[in-house]
C-alpha cells in the first residue's frame, strides 16, 4: 500500500547539549498542554523519523494587549514591511482572542505572505469560545495573503480525537479554502496528546469531504508553494 505523502509545515528539533533552552532544561513552566516532562529531552531528526514512520514525509536535505511588544507596537508593522521587501514570509502564532487584531495589522501589509499557526489555537471549545475564534478566523481569511496551518489541535484537559477536532478543522478549511491550508505536525509537542500517524490519518479522515487533489494540496502542495520548496523537493526526488 502506498504511503500517505506529507510536507510537514511545522515541527521542532532540539539538541539540549548545544544551548540553554530554558523551558526544556530549567524549571518547568506553565504550558498549554499541562505536564510536558516527556518533551524535556533531545529531539533530533532520527527521533522525528521514528515518530513519522509509516508516512512518506517530503523533506529537504503573551505580550500585553497594547504597548511595546504587542501587535499595536509600530515596530511590528515596520518589521513586517521589511520582511515583505525581502520577499520573506511570516508565521503568525497568537491566541484566538488576538486573531482579529492581527488581521487589522496585516491588512496594512498586503504584500506580506503570512501563515497562521495551529488552526488559530481554538482552546475554548464552548459555543461562545468558538464564536470568538471564528470571528477572528473570518477576519484573517478575508486577507488573500494569509494561509492557515492545520496543526496543534491539542487541549489542556481533553483527549485528541477526530470527533472533538473535526469541527474546527472543517471550519478552518471552509474559511480559508483548500488552496490556503497546509498540514503541520507540531512534533514533538503534539505528541503529548496524539501519535504522529494517528494525527495525520485523523486529519485526513476529517477532510474526506474534499477531493483527493484538495487533500494532497493541504498535505503536500501548499506548503511546497508557500515556502518555495520546489527546488529542494526536486533534489530529494532525484535521490
Amino acid at each position: 500500500m502506498k504511503k500517505l505523502q506529507i510536507v510537514d509545515a511545522h515541527h521542532h528539533l532540539w539538541d539540549l547539549t548545544l544551548g540553554w533552552y530554558d523551558w526544556l532544561v530549567g524549571d518547568p513552566k506553565p504550558f498549554l498542554l499541562g505536564d510536558y516532562t516527556a518533551l524535556r529531552r533531545n529531539y533530533l531528526p532520527a527521533d522525528y523519523r521514528i515518530d513519522a514512520w509509516g508516512l512518506e514525509v517530503l523533506a529537504a536535505s503573551a505580550a500585553a494587549p497594547t504597548g511595546p511588544g504587542s501587535l499595536s507596537d509600530p515596530h511590528w508593522l515596520e518589521g513586517m514591511r521589511k520582511l515583505a521587501r525581502y520577499q520573506w514570509s511570516w508565521d503568525l502564532r497568537v491566541p484566538f482572542w488576538h486573531l482579529e487584531e492581527a488581521a487589522g495589522v496585516l491588512e496594512k501589509v498586503p504584500e506580506l505572505e503570512v501563515v497562521l499557526n495551529h488552526t488559530g489555537l481554538p482552546w475554548d471549545r464552548s459555543e461562545a469560545g468558538l464564536a470568538h475564534w471564528r470571528k477572528g478566523m473570518k477576519a484573517l481569511a478575508r486577507l488573500p495573503q494569509v494561509y492557515c496551518k492545520i496543526s496543534e489541535l491539542g487541549l489542556l484537559n481533553a483527549a485528541w480525537t477526530v470527533a472533538s477536532n473535526q469541527r474546527v478543522v472543517q471550519e478552518a478549511v471552509e474559511l480559508f479554502g483548500p488552496s490556503r491550508c497546509m498540514f503541520g505536525s507540531n512534533f514533538p509537542v503534539a505528541s503529548l496528546r496524539v501519535g504522529f500517524l494517528s494525527q495525520v490519518l485523523g486529519i485526513d479522515k476529517m477532510l474526506q469531504h474534499l477531493t483527493a487533489a484538495e487533500r494532497h494540496d493541504i498535505f503536500v502542495n501548499n506548503a511546497i508553494s508557500f515556502y518555495r520548496l520546489e527546488p529542494f523537493c526536486r533534489q530529494v526526488q532525484k535521490h
